[in-house]
């Protein structure tokens, strides 16, 4: 189901540079996102640890990478909104979503469960 959730997210923000979005909701994607992260993080070092593979670890790892980086480019977007980056933060945003995904396809390749 969670899956489900983030395939909507990628298909509502998608990567639209003409986007228009106020700032302040344009924000609060970027946190919801980060917070999601946040708590497929921390899940997907638990059930990395319990089913002791490296793998998993790895592969989380690697999917955190993207969405942070995805994460704080958005966060740029946003702060230089009124230089013309407007729509640039669902461009940055749309990656962070996709390394969210690849966090929770490591859980679920170790039998874990994603957060409710």
């Amino acid at each position: 189901m969670r899956a489900a959730i983030v395939v909507a997210a990628l298909a509502l923000v998608g990567c639209n540079v003409k986007a228009p979005t106020d700032r302040p909701g344009a924000r609060s994607w970027v946190l919801l996102v980060a917070e999601g992260v946040k708590v497929a993080d921390v899940a997907c070092a638990q059930v990395a640890r319990d089913a002791k593979r490296a793998d998993v670890a790895d592969k989380c790892a690697r999917g955190y990478t993207v969405a942070r980086t995805g994460l704080m480019a958005a966060e740029s977007a946003l702060d230089a909104y009124a230089d013309g980056g407007a729509g640039l933060w669902s461009c940055a945003l749309k990656d962070s979503l996709a390394g969210l995904q690849s966090i929770a396809s490591g859980i679920e390749s170790a039998g874990g469960k994603l957060p409710a």
